[in-house]
């Protein structure tokens, strides 16, 4: 897509006060917002939400995917911290690749926006999280998002390879029944690899049954009915 040729042609991104912002420490690397953009592609979500707006890497996967399909609704984005952590280089990216009147930024925390939209009723087709990486953070948001998704919604997480995630992936698949979805994936020796890497930390299950699923460090689910 366009939008993200444009963002990953450069690595240095420049905040509105001038200050430096090198990407590949922090972003989706172009291959997981590639998936990203198809699992947005292929789904086709009426509503959308994001935790986590930072650099915008994964914002403008997702705004251009739904572009494409000419999706009605904005895209919401949550993020409390992006004026102050990353001086609004995710705002200045949109804007800057034509996708800033595609997405609804909310400067908010996940579990304040989460139990308000539960109270109101509101229901989801696609979730992407990448915000609070703690145990009680990472949880929290799977319950609520558990709770908001419609049955055959997706919710997909970065950072995969963190204890975390791996405990809110376990929830909703044992205790929600969510199942797993394949994204592309680079060579079947480096998913191995990484199984075993991280199975002493992650637990055998874990290593064995959702790893090679991932791509890279993106999970994806997706809730049944």
């Amino acid at each position: 897509m366009q939008a993200l040729d444009s963002y990953y042609a450069s690595p240095v991104k420049i905040a509105k006060n001038g200050e430096k912002h090198d990407i590949d420490t922090s972003a989706l690397r172009r291959c997981e917002a590639d998936a990203l953009a198809t699992l947005v592609y292929d789904l086709q979500p009426a509503e959308s939400l994001e935790i986590g707006l930072a650099s915008g890497a994964s914002t403008i996967a997702i705004a251009a995917a739904r572009a494409v399909r000419h999706l009605a609704s904005p895209h919401t984005a949550l993020d409390p911290f992006q004026e102050t952590n990353v001086n609004g280089i995710g705002l200045s990216e949109l804007e800057r690749v034509g996708l800033r009147d595609q997405v609804n930024w909310r400067p908010e925390f996940s579990e304040n926006y989460l139990n308000a939209a539960l109270a109101r009723g509101d229901k989801l087709d696609f979730i992407f999280v990448d915000g609070g990486h703690d145990i009680g953070q990472k949880v929290t948001d799977a319950f609520y998002i558990s709770k908001l998704l419609r049955p055959g919604g997706v919710v997909a997480f970065h950072d995969g390879m963190l204890f975390s995630t791996s405990v809110a992936v376990r929830y909703l698949i044992k205790e929600c029944g969510y199942s797993l979805i394949s994204l592309p994936a680079d060579a079947a020796w480096k998913r191995a690899a990484r199984a075993v890497r991280h199975a002493p930390r992650l637990g055998a299950w874990y290593a064995s049954n959702v790893i090679k699923h991932l791509c890279r460090s993106v999970v994806a689910l997706k809730k049944n009915a």
